[in-house]
């Protein structure tokens, strides 16, 4: 006698529009901050206790996360997700660790303002604890990936061992990366400010590398060229 088995039908999968799947990436990004606290400390207990500690958290986290399947379901939910992750904790750790907002408040009131090193110091002292609250804070490493995974190298993740040594090294690793990205991004931001400011106003620009900027860049990309502001205003009502 053959016997008929009637299988329910493969569920669809759902479509998830884009800003809805953003949206439960804020919300998903956010418990993907107290994973990484939790999974960390899971981590070390599990150092020479087997206990599978880290992956408990993980799948505990995994069940009580409403927003994860949502924010995974579209690429923009999962960059959503990781800025939120990564953004939050990094953002604080830097303002808290450079001061720069009460230093720069500081020398106002007192008539004065930052010197160049002073910020330099401060600025890789908010780098540093910003790549630390990243790598503490990430939700798992191993999904977020590093530039390692991309151009190779020392920071690369490994995803092959699988013991609380290599989750505690690849957290070291992205820190590390977060904290070097996070120096390039004020590098950029201090050469996109200088490219911005408004220099040949009768001012001598006495800075080496605003002098570089000024020759070979600004002057080719300003409409005024190499004239300066008052020059090419007369110019204007000249013509």
């Amino acid at each position: 006698m053959v016997q008929i088995v009637y299988k329910d039908p493969p569920k669809q999968k759902q479509d998830v529009g884009v800003a809805k799947s953003i949206l439960a990436g804020i919300g998903s990004g956010v418990f993907k901050i107290f994973e990484g606290g939790a999974t960390l400390g899971a981590t070390l207990l599990d150092l020479g206790i087997d206990k599978n500690r880290a992956e408990a958290v993980e799948s505990y986290f995994d069940d009580i996360n409403p927003f994860d399947e949502l924010a995974e379901a579209t690429a923009a939910g999962k960059i959503t997700e990781l800025i939120i992750n990564l953004g939050i904790p990094g953002g604080l750790a830097f303002k808290m660790g450079s001061g720069l907002t009460k230093a720069t408040l500081a020398a106002k009131e007192a008539g004065t303002y930052l010197g160049r090193a002073e910020k330099v110091k401060r600025f890789a002292k908010g780098a540093g604890a910003g790549g630390v609250a990243e790598g503490v804070f990430v939700g798992d490493v191993e999904d977020a990936g590093s530039f390692g995974d991309l151009l190779g190298g020392p920071t690369e993740i490994d995803r092959e061992s699988g013991t609380p040594q290599a989750e505690l090294i690849n957290r070291l690793k992205f820190g590390l990366e977060g904290a070097v990205f996070t120096g390039a991004l004020g590098g950029a931001g201090v050469g996109i400010k200088k490219l911005r400011s408004p220099k040949g106003t009768g001012r001598v620009i006495d800075d080496p590398l605003s002098r570089w900027i000024d020759k070979y860049i600004s002057i080719e990309i300003r409409t005024r060229g190499a004239e300066t502001t008052e020059g090419s205003a007369n110019k204007m009502v000249l013509e």
